[in-house]
């Protein structure tokens, strides 16, 4: 009975029960029951992976892949009326939304589009970044939340630095992805 009661507010909440297969004993008329809470992340097992090697968080790093392409690897945003007016040919691609060629090329030499809409090879370099930005800014809100750091993924650090660009509205859709994303 207890059983199927923390299996329905589990449901209600969202929430995966995993019940041990062990036989009850009279030492104990429960069974055991473990609640996990980590959600499934597309590409999760990428995410831990990159996240890992670069050791940055893994909630930051999926938070701003999710606002940035909706995980979607095949996403393309094309290069704004004022980058055309500056003479760039920028486009940002893949899960990371990495700028192509500027970023990318910096980053990995051999970059192309086709590379950066492979899921790997995208979070791979998004890890390779963040990493960066993280380095040069450490700096956290109280809430733990690497506000500069993403400031200057959305900017460019270069830009960001110069304090040419802050875009409010994107860091704080990205720290909204990032409470969604609490429990990784």
């Amino acid at each position: 009975m207890i059983e199927l009661i923390l299996v329905a507010i589990a449901g209600l909440l969202g929430v995966q029960i995993l019940q041990n297969k062990k036989t009850k004993t009279s030492d104990s008329p429960i069974p055991e029951v473990s609640v996990t809470e980590r959600p499934s992340v597309p590409y999760g097992i990428l995410f831990e992976r990159y996240s890992s090697k670069y050791n940055v968080p893994i909630r930051l790093m999926v938070a701003i892949v999710d606002h940035e392409s909706n995980f979607n690897p095949k996403a393309i945003n094309y290069e704004t009326k004022a980058d055309i007016q500056k003479g760039h040919n920028v486009d940002s691609v893949g899960l990371g939304q990495i700028l192509y060629p500027d970023t990318a090329v910096a980053l990995d030499i051999t970059s192309t589009k086709d590379k950066l809409m492979q899921p790997e090879y995208n979070l791979n370099l998004t890890g390779m970044l963040l990493k960066q930005l993280l380095n040069r800014y450490p700096k956290k809100t109280i809430d733990g939340f690497h506000a500069e750091a993403v400031a200057a993924y959305n900017a460019g650090s270069a830009r960001y630095s110069n304090g040419e660009f802050v875009n409010q509205s994107y860091v704080d859709k990205v720290r909204s992805k990032w409470f969604t994303w609490r429990n990784l």
